[in-house]
């Protein structure tokens, strides 16, 4: 298994703007809502990203969409492990927006604070710009994260409910 795994980023890596096609298959997941698998897909856009070693912004972003899948999926331990340990890392993510709106989503969701996830996912808050520079299905993806537990479907129930009733009448 581990082989092809590393034959397989031999090839994709080779390939400049590889990540790009990564990224789009991600969100290809993300929207039929595979969220382990976008993850894998990520994490292999955001190694294609390191390995070029020149496209600060669109790593930055890979950075916090990973964090972003992961706190949606419920798994705040992984975010924030992810986060402590490989993100802060890299010295000049540090400075940027998007690790700022990271932080705040880890934390807001490590302390189970309602109030903090809100104020860091406001359309008009201080983060509104790292908000804006993410793919729309990742920024669908924010308003989902709970602070306990996976994100969940209502809004999906919701409209079928809707449509459902629209029927009806």
């Amino acid at each position: 298994g581990g082989g092809n795994v590393a034959l397989a980023k031999e090839n994709i890596i080779t390939e400049s703007y590889a990540h790009e096609t990564i990224f789009q298959i991600a969100t290809q997941l993300l929207v039929r809502r595979h969220f382990e698998s976008a993850l894998y897909a990520h994490g292999a856009g955001t190694s294609s990203l390191e390995h070029e070693g020149f496209a600060t912004v669109s790593l930055y972003r890979s950075y916090l969409s990973e964090s972003i899948i992961l706190l949606a999926m419920g798994d705040v331990v992984a975010a924030k492990k992810e986060f402590m340990e490989v993100h802060l890392q890299k010295t000049d993510y540090l400075t940027s927006r998007e690790c700022a709106l990271e932080e705040d989503l880890v934390r807001a969701c490590g302390d189970m604070d309602e109030e903090a996830l809100e104020e860091a996912r406001s359309k008009t808050g201080k983060h509104r710009g790292a908000l804006g520079n993410l793919d729309a299905t990742v920024r669908g993806l924010v308003m989902e994260i709970r602070v306990s537990g996976r994100a969940t479907k209502e809004k999906k129930e919701k409209k079928v409910e809707a449509s459902a009733g629209f029927r009806a009448h």
